[in-house]
């Protein structure tokens, strides 16, 4: 039976997993990496697709996406604001409304104003 022909590579870096630099790198991945997976499937609707269709399942996964990537920016702006209380707060609220409000027209435009 032929070995893979990157088989050697691939056994040096599974013996790199359990050493000690590697257990600390997929302890970061598995709070980081694998939590966003989590997210998408249990907060988002990767669970199961809703839509039948490459375009449609596709488009489904990028909303998803923009979701998460907007609750990121949300969250980093109200940290960098110092809460509702904080000097940055009206700032960032109206930085918020803009990027929401521009979402939304990209969102609602008619189809042959989108660029494909």
């Amino acid at each position: 039976m032929a070995r893979h022909i990157w088989q050697e590579y691939k056994d040096i870096i599974n013996e790199y997993r359990y050493e000690d630099k590697g257990k600390a790198i997929y302890k970061r991945r598995k709070e980081t990496v694998e939590r966003s997976f989590a997210d998408g499937k249990e907060l988002h609707g990767h669970r199961y697709a809703r839509f039948r269709g490459l375009a449609k399942v596709q488009m489904q996964c990028l909303l998803s996406a923009a979701c998460q990537n907007m609750k990121k920016i949300a969250l980093r702006i109200w940290e960098r604001s110092n809460g509702p209380c904080g000097p940055g707060f009206s700032r960032s609220q109206t930085t918020l409304s803009r990027l929401f409000s521009h979402l939304w027209r990209i969102c609602s435009a008619p189809k042959s104003a989108v660029p494909a």
